[in-house]
């Protein structure tokens, strides 16, 4: 009886002592919990901040200074042109106490976050200066809360995304008349009815199109022409581009890009944020082309200046088969142009640097006639004429050397590098040597004032002289009817 007296005593005491000792430590965890609230769960982040085994103080406590560090360590910035604007402190509104009574135990929630719009208007200024009131302000913000609420480091935001107008808006737009004639041309642009310009990419038209006419250099360099005529409504830049010797039509004149498979290209820049596309559909045998995309901030005026005119020379061939009086025109002269292209930014028209300066060379008139007594008996006695090409060649070259010592600059459209191959001849007159002189036929001088000027920025440099014939200039070649009996005149205008 005693004995078990004895545990009940035992079970007694220690279950009292279970029980004290349970209540205090259960009682510690609900005053705890009362009083500080529970701990959050593993795997409990806001943004990217984790609060796993937080209360809800400490959790308070440690979202603000992570979002004190992102804004000092990782910010939001904006751009415009190449100019940045960072975004301050006080641009954000975090609400840190609603967003941890908000977050959930074992998931992920976002930071609540809020924008101050007068200060982010002041960050948009200093970037664009007075074209910020043409960035969508609400889009902007739109974007940068989604950044903020997340605490996503390191975001530039380019604000050309952010200006009024859809991205279907055409820019710039062009039409090439009676294009239908080339059916590679057809085919090119029927098989590539649009192609975009990825942002801050180049295109290449040899790439996007040779495929379809990689034989056809007459398709694509029209093609190239169109492009070139439809980007100059644009910002973007031009790589690649080359003219060729013959003088297009009076329509074309300042448009030309030819292209050469191989050999030249043409090639553009698209420096903005944002991808644009170039469209091509027929109207009739009329080829439209459009730059499609986002407005730009700026609008960009095409300005064509008027063709200012070089005049020809006159050669003249004496041949001894000839009878006295007979003569005749070899080659027919053709004059030279020099074009100017100007890119106006929103109708400023004091723009005076060209984009482009595209110079034809003329062509010299070749006569070829007999030899009159007097001039035989002058040939007899006066020093023998140097090789004719030999003597254009080398005043040519001389005029060249002269023009850069002056300007200190290689010939080529602004933003395009001095292309080999094609020619940027100087139109100023031939200077004979003093043998050259005493033999040569005098005529009135050219009534141009500008035969004697080198134009600055040619397209590209001389490789061959295109006061030959037409096809051996552009090949490069020395031309084979001249001899030693030619002379050069002034053509009288």
């Amino acid at each position: 009886m005693s004995s078990n007296y004895g545990v009940r005593i035992l079970l007694a005491l220690t279950l009292g002592t279970a029980f004290l000792t349970g209540f205090s430590y259960a009682g510690e965890a609900v005053f705890q919990s009362f009083m500080y609230g529970e701990k959050f769960s593993g795997n409990t982040k806001i943004a990217s901040i984790s609060i796993s085994g937080l209360r809800e103080e400490e959790a308070k406590q440690k979202v603000a200074q992570e979002a004190q560090k992102w804004m000092q360590n990782e910010p939001i910035s904006v751009s415009f042109a190449g100019k940045k604007a960072v975004l301050t402190d006080d641009v954000y509104l975090f609400n840190i106490s609603e967003s941890v009574r908000n977050a959930v135990s074992g998931k992920r929630s976002s930071l609540l976050t809020d924008v101050d719009e007068e200060a982010l208007k002041k960050a948009v200024n200093t970037a664009a200066g007075k074209l910020g009131s043409k960035i969508k302000i609400d889009a902007l913000k739109k974007d940068i809360l989604t950044n903020a609420s997340q605490l996503s480091g390191n975001q530039t935001l380019s604000l050309e995304a952010y200006t009024e107008g859809s991205s279907g808006t055409v820019i710039y737009e062009t039409t090439i008349p009676n294009a239908k004639s080339s059916s590679n041309l057809v085919s090119a642009v029927n098989n590539h009815p649009s192609t975009v310009i990825k942002a801050q990419s180049q295109l290449s038209v040899l790439e996007a199109f040779g495929k379809d006419a990689i034989e056809d250099e007459e398709a694509l360099s029209k093609l190239a022409s169109a492009v070139y005529k439809t980007i100059l409504g644009t910002n973007f830049d031009v790589i690649e581009r080359h003219t060729g010797l013959t003088v297009p039509s009076a329509e074309d004149l300042g448009y030309e890009a030819k292209i050469e498979p191989g050999y030249l290209d043409f090639k553009i820049f698209n420096p903005n944020d944002t991808d644009y596309k170039l469209t091509f559909d027929w109207l009739g045998n009329t080829l439209h082309v459009a730059v499609v995309g986002k407005p730009l901030i700026y609008q960009y005026d095409v300005v064509r200046s008027s063709p200012e005119t070089f005049g020809f020379k006159k050669i003249v061939r004496y041949d001894a088969a000839f009878s006295e009086g007979q003569e005749k025109t070899v080659q027919t002269g053709k004059n030279g142009y020099l074009i100017k292209v100007y890119r106006n930014k929103d109708g400023d028209q004091s723009n005076t640097a060209p984009f482009a300066e595209d110079f034809y060379p003329p062509v010299h008139q070749i006569v070829a006639r007999a030899l009159t007594p007097s001039e035989k008996t002058d040939t007899q006695t006066a020093t023998p004429l140097p090789d004719q090409q030999t003597l254009i060649n080398s005043a040519i070259q001389q005029q060249i050397v002269d023009y850069y010592i002056k300007n200190g600059v290689m010939p080529g459209t602004q933003g395009t590098p001095a292309t080999p191959g094609t020619s940027a001849q100087d139109p100023a007159q031939t200077q004979q040597p003093d043998a050259a002189q005493e033999n040569s036929e005098t005529q009135p001088a050219d009534s141009s004032a500008e035969a004697g000027r080198q134009p600055e920025n040619a397209t590209q440099p001389a490789q061959a002289d295109p006061s030959l014939n037409g096809t051996a200039a552009e090949n490069g070649q020395k031309n084979p009817d001249h001899n030693a009996d030619d002379k050069i005149v002034q053509n009288e205008k």
